[in-house]
């Protein structure tokens, strides 16, 4: 029974409690962000990598448009040499007629001739030449065989007919079969094809080809690193390979045939990023296998988890360290206080050390020493009581502000505004401190460098609908005033005068020195242009913010006022006036 009770004592200790709110906040975060982040991070990895691929991809699919682009242009040679047009109309002219042979050996060796010289001066990637004139004659120009197959129908095959279809129109054929050309040095090459017609008569004259060698492509796609293990390929319109960076696995290729929209939807262990070659209609696909970031984000795990265990090795010694430093001398505290309780205001408790335990207890033995003498400074306590209220009165206000400046801080960690997010940490950050200080009195210069970090905030909140204007005259600025005074009015005017308003407004703070009756003021004014209010529905009791204003200048200043003017649609106008000769300076008693 006593070991229950001790264990039931021991649950309801401070100690206890610490180390339960330990765990609870510590350590259930730490196994959800030890499970959670790898997720995330992995996530973003994948992204990036996926990302990376795509810009690289997009560069490799301009080079090879400019590539393709050249290659074009090789298909309208005919249109730029006279020599080969007449020569193809006139084959046309006679076509199903008997050609006499002085003009027929004419026109072929013009052809020859005029193919053959303008083939030294191509590209030595292009492997091929092939001109079909209307007639069924072939003339074909080639680096590795002067010899063809004259028995070929080149007039049935795909690639004829697509270049007919288009119309005049170059086509890019990615695989074809170069079987017309006997002995062929290669068989990795694609094709540009095109219908040359009749500039005049729109009649076709011929269907010319160039085959090309893909070794240039394929320098294209090696000279660019993807990773380990990345296939990099250029693809037809049908989805063949035109080719690769290195040899695509017959397993892979099979996957490739099988799936259906994997080019975005990606393959089975793969991660996809392609771009089109508009001029072809081709892709270039990137292949990025998944096992490489699944070994990547492994090391993020093991990392993880290990800095997480020593985390949670150490802290827990070092807390429970701590619950013991600091309910040690709660418990002799408690142990004074029962005896005070029981009569004995000579239990002073035994201060041994300087944190706030020690000034806890020092009060305690300040309140043992003046227990006995509060009847007789009642006066100071009537101050004390006054005191009280103006605190009460300052801690009403609150700013309104704190949770929308969070939710924007929160958008421009989003966006990636990191120079506007820390400036504008650091403003709340002053603004907090500033509330939060004890000071009772501040200078007039230190809340109008308040107001403006406060008024910039608002600004990050409404943009270009709000405006602000604050000055004051500089013989004004260490005058010492409540802390707080201004900024509720100013709080009021962007709450309930500006952000109602269609289009925003501008809120302006003046601080300035008038004469009225033969005395001196220092008068400040707060004034908006945005919907206001018929000032004579206000009632300010309803009002907290403006009653604590009010009854905290009547605590300070025996003859300060404070008006308030106001109609619905011209703004309002919120007017503090403090004799000069009530106000404090910074470094003096009596202004």
């Amino acid at each position: 029974m006593e070991g229950g009770d001790r264990m039931l004592r021991k649950m309801k200790s401070v100690q206890f409690k610490l180390i339960t709110v330990f765990l609870v906040s510590v350590l259930i975060p730490l196994i959800i962000i030890v499970t959670v982040l790898p997720f995330y991070f992995s996530y973003r990895t994948k992204n990036n990598v996926i990302s990376s691929a795509g810009s690289t991809v997009k560069s490799l699919c301009r080079n090879v448009e400019i590539y393709l682009n050249d290659l074009e242009n090789i298909t309208l040679i005919p249109y730029i040499n006279d020599n080969i047009m007449s020569a193809l109309q006139q084959k046309l002219k006679y076509q199903g007629q008997e050609m006499p042979d002085d003009e027929a050996y004419e026109m072929n060796e013009t052809l020859l001739h005029e193919m053959a010289l303008y083939f030294q001066l191509m590209r030595q990637d292009i492997s091929d030449f092939l001109l079909l004139p209307e007639d069924k004659t072939v003339y074909l120009m080639s680096v590795h065989s002067s010899y063809y197959d004259k028995q070929y129908d080149y007039w049935a095959q795909d690639w004829y007919q697509a270049a007919v279809e288009a119309d005049g129109s170059a086509v890019f054929i990615g695989n074809n079969e170069q079987n017309y050309i006997l002995n062929p040095q290669t068989d990795s090459f694609f094709s540009v094809v095109r219908l040359i017609k009749d500039v005049e008569t729109r009649d076709s004259l011929a269907v010319i080809k160039a085959d090309m060698e893909t070794s240039v492509l394929e320098s294209m796609l090696q000279n660019v690193s993807l990773g380990e293990g990345t296939y990099c390929l250029v693809m037809d319109k049908e989805g063949g390979v035109v080719c690769s960076d290195r040899t695509v696995p017959d397993n892979l290729l099979e996957k490739m045939e099988t799936a259906e929209n994997w080019m975005t939807e990606g393959l089975p262990g793969y991660l996809t990023a392609s771009s089109q070659v508009e001029k072809a209609q081709w892709k270039v696909v990137a292949l990025l296998p998944e096992n490489e970031l699944t070994r990547q984000n492994y090391f993020i795990y093991l990392f993880g988890g290990i800095i997480a265990l020593l985390y949670l090795l150490i802290g827990s010694f070092l807390f429970t360290l701590f619950a013991r430093y600091v309910t040690r001398p709660l418990g002799k505290l408690s142990e004074s206080m029962k005896r005070v309780q029981k009569g004995d205001l000579g239990a002073y408790y035994q201060i041994e050390s300087e944190d706030e335990i020690a000034e806890l207890g020092n009060n305690f033995n300040k309140m043992l020493d003046k227990i006995n003498e509060l009847i007789e400074k009642e006066y100071k306590a009537v101050l004390a009581r006054k005191d009280m209220e103006y605190y009460a009165l300052q801690s009403q206000i609150q700013p309104h502000f704190i949770y929308n400046v969070l939710y924007n801080l929160i958008g421009l960690n989003r966006t990636g505004e990191k120079e506007i997010l820390e400036n504008s940490i650091l403003s709340l950050t002053e603004i907090l401190r500033y509330m939060l200080s004890h000071r009772d009195m501040v200078k007039v210069e230190v809340e109008l460098n308040v107001l403006e970090k406060y008024c910039e905030l608002q600004k990050l909140r409404f943009g270009n609908r709000f405006s602000f204007v604050i000055t004051c005259e500089k013989e004004f600025l260490t005058c010492m005033i409540p802390k707080l005074l201004l900024q509720p009015l100013v709080e009021n005017s962007v709450l309930h005068g500006i952000e109602p308003k269609n289009g925003g407004g501008t809120v302006t703070l003046f601080g300035e020195g008038i004469e009225q009756d033969g005395e001196e003021y220092l008068l400040f004014t707060v004034a908006d242009d945005g919907i206001g209010f018929e000032r004579k529905k206000l009632d300010l009791t309803q009002c907290i913010g403006l009653k604590s204003i009010q009854e905290r200048l009547c605590l300070i200043y025996q003859n300060a006022s404070f008006l308030i003017e106001s109609s619905p649609g011209k703004g309002t106008t919120v007017k503090i006036m403090i004799p000069r000769k009530e106000l404090k300076y910074e470094d003096s008693d009596s202004g």
